[in-house]
């Protein structure tokens, strides 16, 4: 018999790859080898569980810890914190599922903050509740003859982010102004108190302002 010499050409289909390891196989065509190289497949993560910390002690916390799984085999997943405040501590990873440990750092300011861990595609949230805010003042106590007068209160609070709540329990006679600053973390909170009524017998009356639960005892005199 007689043959003919040629070019032919051999279509061939590949299934999806359920793994992120990329694979190869071959193909016997007329006796000779061809290969066939697929890539991994791309690796999708998601957390397991809530996507959030519980709110966390502002003092700081070690050894926190979420779940997180993968559909494919084979990948090799990285965590990154993107908070300074936040370390990740180790990363593991098997099969299809996997789990981060990290750490927080104390929050010196007086507001809850929050931030982000990541792994692949997944975010896991972390919340930290803020310091405690206390306060100190300048003066705890002061006394106004009976034409009152102007003066200004002034407190710093233990945390950074803090501000105090302002008040008073003799409005009557005591009018607080509006509360300034922090500048160089002090806040001034200027007040006024009212001419003493005319009275026949010396009396002295007595209010509080209150700063960040902090007092401020006011006392003024009749004469």
């Amino acid at each position: 018999s007689s043959g003919s010499a040629g070019t032919s050409a051999v279509q061939f289909s590949a299934a999806p790859n359920p793994s992120a390891t990329p694979r190869s196989g071959t193909l016997t065509i007329a006796g000779l080898t061809y290969t066939v190289n697929q890539a991994g497949a791309a690796c999708a993560f998601s957390i397991t569980g809530p996507a959030s910390s519980p709110l966390l002690s502002s003092a700081g916390v070690s050894s926190q810890s979420f779940q997180f799984s993968s559909v494919l085999t084979g990948c090799s997943p990285l965590a990154v914190s993107y908070a300074s405040w936040i370390t990740v501590d180790t990363v593991t990873f098997g099969g299809t599922s996997g789990g981060v440990t990290y750490s927080v750092a104390s929050n010196p300011f007086g507001a809850t903050r929050s931030g982000m861990i990541q792994v692949g595609n997944a975010l896991f949230t972390v919340v930290q509740s803020g310091a405690t805010c206390a306060y100190s003042l300048s003066t705890y106590g002061k006394m106004f003859g009976v034409a009152g007068g102007n003066d200004t209160l002034f407190g710093s609070p233990t945390a950074v982010g803090c501000t105090p709540a302002v008040g008073t329990d003799q409005p009557s006679f005591i009018t607080l102004g509006t509360l300034q600053g922090p500048t160089s973390n002090i806040f001034s909170l200027p007040y006024e108190v009212s001419p003493f009524s005319t009275s026949l017998t010396a009396i002295v009356r007595f209010g509080k302002v209150t700063f960040g639960g902090q007092i401020l005892t006011i006392k003024q005199r009749s004469w």
